[in-house]
């Protein structure tokens, strides 16, 4: 299931292993990276891991700003 988070959107891909990419939902444009689990890693943990990316990628944008 996808998750929207601080205007991004999580986007699930249902491989093996699951993994997820971060899209801008204002342009669609797709954040340079991949969240792909760490072996035996909770669902709740990689999520957590890609807000907390999209927090850096945001802290990011306002310094630049």
């Amino acid at each position: 299931m996808n998750e929207l988070y601080r205007g991004h959107e999580i986007v699930v891909l249902n491989g093996n292993p699951k993994s997820a990419e971060i899209v801008e939902r204002q342009t669609g444009v797709k954040l340079p990276t991949k969240i792909t689990p760490l072996p035996g890693e909770a669902e709740f943990s990689w999520r957590l891991r890609a807000r907390q990316l999209i927090d850096l990628y945001l802290d990011a944008l306002s310094v630049v700003h």
